[in-house]
């Protein structure tokens, strides 16, 4: 016995959370009795393995043939020898789901054929491969071939075999009917009138251990609810007793008294709210059914009586996801939080009843009400803010705890069954998965459901988060949901005392770190990537990362910057993101410059490579437009496309990365050197110019259509200087006479204190004036404005779009879709060709006047591509080509970029070097006070 139950802690630990480590809580005596049991059950029954499935063996699974001589020692040889990777590993290895889905047939047919030898070690590998198929197959279906059909297949023969065999009302029976559930119904969308032989012999194994119909179909049964409570759980004890009595109204009004009593002591549970912005407007338009669908788009949508809960709106195919991840009831939580209007609770309730009584679990995957991201957002947030707010309030404790409860259960049998592959979603499910468990723990399935959930968070982790922190899709809102999903988690599991993996905790505070850094000082994001129209906040985010770990940056955050200390550094550098955040100080009205030279992103990219996004002076001056809905329409192009970013257009054309195929990430081509007041960023876009066509998402239909463009390279360099002001220099190469568009998106003026009827802020586009000389200066009275100053402007028109429909330019995604300057510098030209512009941050006022920018003459023998210009008192000189010898006026340098700042009197009191090797005033050596350095990794 000694030696089954270390070989089982070692082989299922290898395969779940480090229970040696940090699972103490998952993998107890009590998992490992079940597992045990489990081993005699199949080492004693008697079964029959279908011939047919013998067509899903593999040879290469690491094990002989079943009726070889040699098969129950390599079945022991293999266990001792090849231990499981962890889940963060999903490369290459004996432990895929379909080579272990081929070792578990023959283990099966092994055991059915009836050898005496060694029947209970293979019967042990048996048990450790189903504990792993339980929580890897569901994210393992991207191919239907014959590893998946085998694995589906023994994983559900393995649990039928255990079913019949175990005692009924025991967590090993409910573990074994879900292993079941499981592979019926990731078989049933190839079971039906399919003739491929794979999917038949998966289908063979499935009916040759057949379980009760009823155990696989949902049921509202109260009898059958609480087959799925574990009685022994301590808070069980008075709803046993009804229970053994056959009192199943006397057990659910007890268990709701227990389940009250739990989350109304609200001082043990962490607030987990996704967001506590109190919208009052838009709650009171909720209790008549009026609901306001932010997702992808916006829309307004009035119910009448009935609320359809499958509504899709024109236009938005996310709305009706949006309805259903139930961001409504945290709209009516925080309105009854702020103002104890019973109205609130009331509609909340009723609501959600509403939506259960209309939405029952479906048997297989679905799209809304039961897609998969919004099923794990509404378990692992949504619900969980209301147990806490509300489950002792006299109605909702009447009226819908316990329909809650019922609905907790079924979204944990379903987020157990089905899984997205990879990415924010798989993020956002396991954790919702994960919170099930922890706010009920007496469901028989809560440790499956915990063991399954953090295998795969960790698994999703390790591919969906760069080293640098950010998320592959290089999207701050997807890195806001991802982090507020495991952020709720992670903080329910402390206070709970259940173990978390390592590797979860360290993605998560990195994941928080690099969010850290993107903020703007209003506590906004860019909309980088995909986000839109709502901003991204970190509003509450770094409240619930206390409960976590208790760091000085996260009080910072939370408190709004009364208390702890913000991070050391201002800049930073995302190495694999690709992003430069050049930041002056951590203060409101502090300046940042977020420089996009990296990678594409994963997860709707949009094609902006070389854009970038200015904050100063408490508000966004030059934005990412965002995108606005996500449907194949006329609008697509422009929001996934380069028009609606900070960077040139080549003869109309855009960039188009995915035709290109992989990039090499960290980029080789970028580099970030942040100084003492001076930060210093370059990038490269090389890649091919294709038409508005070709470019929605990263498809490349209808590519064809207008031959892409080649050959072009667009090089800028980015100088920040102490917040004050950036220099933004372009370099286009290639050959022959080209259209070159250089383009500049204005943020919209923002008034949070003026909302409308359903309380968004008031949105509207900002005032500006274009100069003789090409300058762009914002006229606003109240807020901040900005002056775009190019340093030359011979042969270059300058247009402002805005609104246009045909074709569709100057539009911002912000609250909805906004008319929005987009301020478009035009010439046609030899190529190469270099842009020099200055952006400086200005008051309030429609008077303020801008410094002078104006280019200056430089001679450089070295290179070709050199520039200088005068931006106020300050001298800029640059080499595009690197290192090279520069003089301008009194100045000779030796270097790639200098800056000299002088005094009124005209003598140089600061200079910053990059790559500097000499420099020279008035034929005298200087030494510069300041240089940039680089950051280490």
């Amino acid at each position: 016995m000694l030696h089954l139950l270390a070989f089982l802690a070692l082989a299922v630990a290898s395969d779940t959370v480090d229970f040696g480590r940090v699972g103490q809580g998952v993998m107890d005596v009590e998992t490992l009795v079940q597992v045990n049991t489990a081993v005699e059950i199949l080492a004693k029954a008697e079964f029959d393995f279908p011939e047919a499935a013998q067509r899903l063996w593999e040879v290469n699974d690491g094990l002989p043939q079943p009726d070889d001589k040699r098969f129950a020692p390599e079945a022991i040889q293999f266990m001792m020898s090849t231990p499981q990777p962890p889940p963060e590993y999903a490369g290459p290895s004996p432990w895929q789901a379909g080579l272990v889905g081929s070792r578990q047939c023959k283990c099966l047919a092994y055991l059915a054929t009836g050898p005496e030898k060694a029947r209970k070690d293979v019967a042990r590998l048996c048990v450790v491969q189903a504990l792993r198929l339980e929580w890897l197959l569901p994210v393992s279906t991207s191919e239907q071939d014959r590893g998946f059909f085998a694995a589906v297949g023994s994983l559900g023969f393995t649990g039928g075999v255990i079913y019949q065999h175990s005692e009924m009302g025991t967590v090993l029976h409910e573990m074994s009917a879900q292993a079941v559930r499981t592979a019926t119904r990731l078989l049933a969308p190839w079971s039906e009138g399919t003739g491929d032989a794979y999917c038949q012999a998966a289908q063979a194994l499935l009916e040759a251990a057949p379980v009760p119909e009823a155990v696989l179909a949902p049921s509202h049964e109260l009898d059958v609810f609480f087959d799925q409570i574990n009685l022994e759980h301590p808070d069980m004890a008075r709803v046993a007793r009804h229970i053994k009595l056959r009192n199943a109204r006397a057990a659910k009004a007890t268990y709701i008294v227990a389940l009250s009593g739990r989350f109304g002591q609200r001082e043990d549970w962490p607030d987990v709210r996704p967001d506590r912005t109190v919208n009052v407007a838009e709650a009171d338009d909720l209790c008549r059914n009026v609901f306001a669908l932010r997702s992808d788009g916006y829309t307004r949508q009035d119910f009448g009586k009935e609320v359809d809960w499958t509504f899709l709106a024109e236009g938005d195919p996310t709305g009706c996801a949006c309805l259903n991840a139930h961001r409504w009831a945290n709209v009516l939580l925080n309105a009854y939080k702020a103002t104890h209007d019973e109205k609130y609770a009331y509609h909340l309730s009723r609501l959600f009843l509403s939506w259960k009584d209309s939405s029952p679990v479906p048997c297989g995957r679905s799209e809304a009400p039961w897609s998969l991201p919004e099923t794990g957002s509404r378990a692992g947030q949504i619900f969980p803010s209301i147990l806490m707010g509300l489950a002792d309030h006299p109605r909702f404790e009447r009226d819908g705890l316990f329909p809650m409860a019922q609905s907790m259960l079924e979204h944990g049998r379903y987020l157990m069954t089905h899984a997205s592959q990879d990415g924010a979603a798989l993020q956002i499910e396991a954790s919702g998965l994960a919170t099930i468990a922890l706010m009920f723990p007496e469901f028989k399935l809560a440790k499956s459901f915990y063991r399954a959930a953090l295998n795969r968070l960790a698994r999703a982790n390790a591919l969906a988060f760069l080293p640098d922190g950010m998320h592959v899709s290089c999207s701050p809102m997807h890195q806001v949901n991802v982090i507020k999903a495991i952020g709720a988690m992670h903080a329910l599991a402390t206070a709970t005392s259940w173990p978390i993996p390592d590797s979860v905790t360290a993605s998560y505070l990195s994941a928080l770190g690099a969010l850290a850094y993107l903020t703007y000082p209003n506590q906004h994001l860019p909309l980088f990537n995909d986000a839109g129209p709502f901003p991204p906040t970190v509003h509450g985010i770094f409240d619930v990362a206390l409960h976590v770990a208790e760091r000085d940056a996260f009080a910072w955050f939370a408190s709004g910057g009364t208390q702890g200390k913000p991070p050391l550094r201002c800049s930073h550098d995302f190495p694999d993101a690709g992003y430069c955040v050049m930041r002056d100080e951590w203060r409101p009205d502090g300046s940042v410059f977020l420089f996009d030279a990296g990678r594409l992103g994963a997860e709707r990219p949009h094609e902006d490579k070389l854009s970038f996004t200015f904050f100063a002076g408490g508000r966004e001056l030059i934005g990412d437009a965002g995108f606005y809905a996500c449907g194949y329409d006329a609008w697509a192009p422009y929001w996934w496309g380069s028009w609606s970013h900070n960077v040139i257009l080549v003869d109309g054309l855009g960039q188009h990365r995915a035709l290109d195929g992989e990039e090499i990430v960290p980029d080789p081509d970028r580099r970030f050197i942040i100084g003492d007041g001076f930060d210093f960023a370059e990038g490269w876009y090389r890649g091919p110019y294709s038409s508005r066509a070709a470019q929605v998402r990263r498809s490349v239909r209808n590519a064809g259509e207008n031959e892409p463009l080649r050959g072009i390279a667009h090089q800028r360099c980015v100088l920040f200087i102490d917040g004050a002001y950036v220099v933004v220099c372009d370099r286009v190469l290639g050959v022959d006479c080209h259209t070159l568009e250089l383009l500049f998106h204005l943020a919209p003026v923002v008034n949070d204190d003026a909302t409308g009827e359903d309380g968004r802020p008031h949105v509207r586009a900002v005032s500006l004036d274009i100069e003789d000389d090409g300058a762009v200066i914002t006229r606003e009275e109240d807020v901040a404005n900005v002056a775009i100053l190019p340093a030359q402007s011979d042969g270059i028109e300058v247009t402002s779009h805005i609104g246009t429909q045909s074709p569709v330019r100057g539009w911002y995604s912000l609250y909805g879709r906004l008319p929005s300057p987009e301020v478009v510098y035009t010439c046609r030209t030899q190529l190469p060709k270099t842009f020099q512009t200055v952006i400086q941050p200005l008051p309030p006022g429609s008077d303020t006047v801008p410094m002078a920018a104006r280019a200056v003459e430089v001679e450089c023998p070295d290179s070709q591509a050199c520039a200088g210009l005068r931006c106020g008192d300050d001298l800029f000189l640059l080499s595009y080509t690197g290192t090279a010898e520069i003089t301008c006026e009194d100045v000779r340098f030796a270097g790639t970029a200098l800056l000299i700042r002088r005094n009124a009197s005209g003598r140089a009191t600061l200079a910053h070097m990059v790559d500097g090797k000499r420099l020279e005033l008035a034929g005298k050596k200087c030494t510069p006070s300041r240089s940039p350095f680089p950051v280490s990794r």
